[in-house]
């Protein structure tokens, strides 16, 4: 079941009137077009967290690391706890 929950905002009357024309422009209602750009940022910004972009060169380093057949060092170990202590949470 979908629940519905309301979010109040407070903004300048003149840049309501601007989102209000923004939204006609659109043919949405003023609910449907802040909803459509909230979650237009919101996707960009947990992509932005989620993605990681290399360089040709990166790539090529990260793919011969992955090769490597040497075993963990106390860096990385290091770096691996820390990764559990911030996103395994």
């Amino acid at each position: 079941m979908n629940t519905v929950a309301k979010i109040c905002l407070n903004t300048p009357a003149v840049d309501k009137q601007q989102l209000l024309k923004a939204a006609s422009l659109c043919h949405q209602s003023l609910t449907e077009f802040m909803l459509q750009a909230a979650y237009e940022r919101l996707y960009k910004v947990l992509q932005a967290r989620d993605t990681i972009t290399l360089s040709d060169a990166e790539w090529e380093h990260f793919q011969a690391f992955l090769h490597t057949a040497d075993e963990p060092n106390a860096v990385l170990q290091a770096a691996a706890l820390e990764y559990l202590k911030e996103f395994q949470q």
